[in-house]
């Protein structure tokens, strides 16, 4: 009770700091707390999915960790609770149990939720049917162009909020980012095929009321379809990182009754037509000057500046170019080709369609723009000494047997363990000793975290308000981009194999790791390829460049094909990192198997090592497709390649395909080490032992086989086949049961323990629990109806912070202050490992949780500025990231205080533990198991 009053204490200290923070801007309040009224069936039967799942969700949410309070407040060893023994590490009863989540969950995906969510796509598919109709959507940067085919309709829509409200010059309007200047107008009680392309990147249509959400392919038609029931404006916008003005490309829709869109159609003809006969008027030059303005602002104020700079490579600055300076004709009295007439706009990204529209423009382009245009739509589509005697002992209930290891003179050359232990620059540059490379790894990782999170505060600091206050939309698209590389391979990648290079030799008996050369090569090629990711920011300082990659980390084609050189420096930075990752799984693999204690079977190895095992199995199959993927990228660009350019025959979905082969199974080869972290801590803290052991290793093995053919759930808006949608929603679906087996096993294993609350117990519990959510909220990303909605929106950011930071960053604190004493000989504050544990819970949720209903109400991720009905949500966002952010400070403290000194740790460290890490001297000597310990 203690603990849950300073939790209630600390939760009402921060909440109240909020409420200050945000109250001033409560009145403009417009919240959305689910989807957005649906005003069309497809959307009607999207809500109808997400409000049963969510549902089942809040249910079972409730009734697990319910069960996991309950033990936690009654099983205490604070209250003399004995915990319950058993003997052998499984055992029929306990398969029995482990099976009920999987059963659970198997009726809840495939009877419950499954068959609602088959109809339900097969409804949205259905394009075929013949439709009242067609309206064709074509995407460009930053616009889109909407054609009606029976009606000979064509016109560009284009945003309408001023810049000076962008860039906080002006008071913002009702409709801030929500406007444009040509609406699309669609009858109400008609069925509208929607025909989708793009002619430079991929953008996605998306209005959140419609529940229509599909992604716009440079060479490809995609199609989709919309029958509104209630005349209204509706407002969506461009979901996909499109480029520097992603977030400014809205979307307004007017549904009216269909005499009222009749006569629209006969009033936009009219319009067309005046238009076409002003291409012979006499201009007066006041006329000319309002009409150059209205151009410029609507079509080149994104990517030119009005004294002539551009955003280059993409966009050439005009001033001192050749298109200014060069003759206008030929000898012979013909145009010049110019840059920007050129080429074909999908081709080269560079996209002033809609000035041709004007009739100024059309009457002086050139004849080769003219050709571009006819070609595009003919084919648009410190060491103590070792004891003398080490106990050795088997994973728990086993026999325990003495081993004798000679004492250790650190002095004394070992083999490759020659290097001193007494610290200096070669020996941290040479070291072979696993222990060492473990602690670099680790601390590399901790700089990298910091550095990652420093850039993601300066993208949340944007986000406090609207409109631009700190940064311009291409530098805040380099940061998401660079940050989430460096959050992901530099520090929760390395934290994890430093954890693999500290404590699996110590906990299978292996002097060290197999291959130790390796081992030191593994780790010094991080650096410089961290080098690589940040350096483009230093290098566009001094006018060297645009900066760093900013087309997200997934790095998409074809907006990566058109990106600066920070493209280049994110490619060979993955491809060394990669090289990494390999060197370092074959090392894990090659020590597990072959350097076992004898006596150790496959079934007795700790499950962290079970956990690593199948990490490394992952990292060698799915790396090498993301080097062919990014290798691809790069001739793209360079070499006149065309394996993602439609133009030449290539498809920019199968970087997408080739991308998330890699990408998804990353995502459990960032989790795995941790899972089988949790189990040790659990089982430590509630004094008993792990409980399915064999369940949880086949459930390692499962989702390690599964991660690998589920891929394409990331781009269900990409317009992929039926057949395909519903085998990736199943297979998706079907990796959540192993998953559950865990989270059962874990909470089993503290069910009727004798549990103390210790720091890494609290981040274990607090691990379990956040990451359930994010759990819980991938069942619903896995449905295909429903995840036309989420798709590209908020609530993606939210759920894979749940998973990735409570499950990944929280469990390598886990194991931080889990390990951090055996590590050192001394024991960190408790005290400050409290503090920052509830900080970071609850600032983690003040951070994430508004997210969610960001996302649900229709806020499209990595948009450097948003609608004022996102206000508050994004404020309090901002606020909890700042607390969550500089309490990991009170961690970084706690680590060096500990390193440099504290009180003495024991060699078990924990009242709990069991394992043979423990029996070694805390610290453990330089060189661990110089001779094996035997298994019984």
């Amino acid at each position: 009770m203690k603990i849950l009053r300073r939790f209630c204490l600390r939760a009402g200290i921060s909440f109240l700091g909020l409420l200050l923070a945000v109250v001033p801007s409560l009145a403009r309040a417009d919240y959305s707390w689910n989807f957005p009224r649906p005003v069309t069936p497809i959307a009607r039967d999207t809500l109808e999915i997400h409000n049963h799942f969510m549902i089942v969700i809040t249910v079972l949410f409730l009734v697990v960790f319910g069960i996991m309070v309950y033990s936690m407040l009654k099983h205490r060893k604070s209250v003399g609770h004995q915990p319950a023994r058993f003997t052998g590490p499984t055992g029929t009863v306990q398969w029995l149990w482990a099976l009920v989540p999987f059963a659970i969950l198997l009726f809840i995906d495939y009877v419950l939720m499954g068959i609602p969510a088959y109809h339900a796509v097969l409804d949205m598919e259905d394009t075929r049917t013949k439709a009242d109709m067609v309206l064709k959507v074509t995407g460009m940067q930053w616009k889109w162009q909407y054609e009606y085919p029976e009606s000979g309709i064509k016109y560009l829509s284009t945003t309408s909020t001023p810049r000076d409200q962008i860039t906080n010059k002006e008071a913002k309007g009702e409709h801030y980012l929500l406007e444009v200047d040509n609406p699309v107008v669609l009858p109400v009680g008609k069925k509208v095929r929607v025909l989708l392309t793009s002619t430079d990147v991929i953008h996605t249509w998306w209005v959140p009321q419609f529940g229509v959400k599909r992604d716009a392919i440079p060479g490809f038609l995609r199609e989709t379809w919309l029958k509104i029931e209630e005349p209204g404006i509706y407002r969506g916008q461009c979901a996909e990182l499109c480029g520097k003005d992603h977030g400014f490309m809205p979307v307004v829709v007017h549904a009216v009754p269909e005499n009222e869109y009749l006569a629209w159609v006969d009033q936009k003809k009219t319009q067309i037509a005046a238009a076409a006969a002003g291409s012979d008027k006499t201009w007066s030059k006041d006329e000319l000057l309002a009409a150059g303005k209205d151009i410029y602002e609507k079509q080149c104020a994104a990517c030119h500046q009005p004294e002539g700079q551009g955003l280059a490579p993409v966009f050439p600055a005009l001033a001192g170019s050749k298109i200014v300076t060069g003759p206008l004709l030929s000898a012979e009295g013909k145009l010049l080709k110019d840059s920007h007439g050129s080429r074909a706009e999908w081709q080269g990204g560079h996209c002033h369609a809609g000035i041709q529209e004007h009739p100024l423009r059309r009457r002086n382009r050139s004849r080769h723009y003219l050709r571009a245009q006819q070609l595009w739509q003919q084919e648009g589509r410190s060491d103590p000494a070792g004891a003398d005697q080490v106990p050795t002992l088997t994973p728990r209930n086993q026999e325990i047997t003495m081993s004798t290891a000679p004492s250790i003179d650190h002095g004394t050359s070992h083999g490759h363990h020659a290097e001193p232990y007494q610290g200096s620059v070669m020996r941290w540059l040479t070291t072979t000793n696993h222990k060492d490379i473990g602690t670099m790894y680790m601390t590399f990782a901790l700089i990298m975290f910091f550095v990652g999170g420093a850039m993601i505060l300066a993208v949340r600091a944007e986000l406090f308000q609207p409109g631009l206050q700190l940064m311009q939309p291409e530098f805040f698209n380099q940061l998401i981009g660079v940050h989430a590389l460096i959050m992901i391979f530099a520090a929760l990648m390395p934290a994890a194999t430093g954890f693999a290079n500290w404590q699996i030799p110590l906990m299978i008996g292996a002097p060290d790791m197999a291959l130790p050369r390796i081992n030191n090569w593994g780790f010094w090629l991080l650096p410089p390829a961290a080098l690589l990711l940040t350096l483009p920011f230093i290098l566009a300082i001094f006018g060297i460049g645009d900066g760093a990659v900013n087309t997200g980390w997934t790095l998409y084609a074809p907006l990566s094909v058109q990106g600066g050189m920070g493209v280049d420096f994110a490619i060979f930075s993955i491809h060394i990192l990669g090289v990494s990752s390999i060197l370092g799984s074959i090392n894990i693999i090659v020590t597990i198997f072959n350097l076992r204690a004898p006596g150790m079977t496959m079934m007795k190895l700790p499950l962290f090592a079970w956990g690593w095992l199948i990490t490394a199995f992952l990292l060698i199959a799915t790396i090498p497709v993301l080097a062919g993927a990014v290798t691809m990228l790069l001739t793209d660009r360079h070499f006149g390649t065309q394996f993602f350019n439609a133009a030449g025959g290539g498809d920019p979905i199968l970087f997408q395909h080739l991308f998330w082969f890699f990408g998804h199974p990353e995502v459990y080869i960032l989790l795995l080490p941790i899972w089988g972290l949790i189990p040790h801590v659990v089982s430590t803290f509630s004094r008993k032992p792990i409980y399915g052991y064999k369940a949880q290793v086949y459930s390692f093995i499962a989702i390690g086989v599964l991660s690998v053919i589920v891929w394409a759930h990331h781009f269900f808006t990409a317009g992929l086949p039926v057949p395909a949608l519903l085998y990736f929603m199943y297979s998706t679906m079907f990796i959540s049961l192993p998953l559950a087996v865990l989270f059962f096993c874990w909470v089993a294993t503290m069910w009727r323990g004798a549990m103390s609350f210790e720091t890494p117990m609290l981040f274990a519990q607090g691990f379990i629990v956040l990451f359930g959510m994010a759990g819980l909220t991938g069942l619903v990303l896995a449905d295909v109806a429903a995840d036309a909605q989420y798709h590209h929106s908020y609530f993606v950011v939210a759920h894979f912070h749940y998973a990735l930071f409570a499950g990944g960053i929280m469990g390598v604190m886990t194991g931080v202050y889990y390990w951090l004493p055996k590590w050192t000989g001394h024991m960190f504050s408790e005290t400050l490992g409290k503090w920052h544990f509830w900080l970071t819970v609850v600032s983690f949720n003040l951070t994430f949780m508004p997210q969610f209903f960001l996302g649900l109400a229709g806020m499209p991720r990595r948009i450097p500025d948003y609608a004022l009905q996102f206000v508050e949500f994004n404020a309090i966002s901002t606020v909890g990231a700042f607390i969550l952010g500089f309490s990991q400070l009170i961690f970084a403290y706690n680590v060096w205080k500990c390193v440099k000194g504290g009180t003495k740790a024991t060699d078990k460290v924990w009242e709990g533990t069991e394992g043979l890490e423990w029996n070694l001297s805390s610290p453990p000597p330089h060189h661990s198991w110089e001779v094996q310990p035997v298994i019984k």
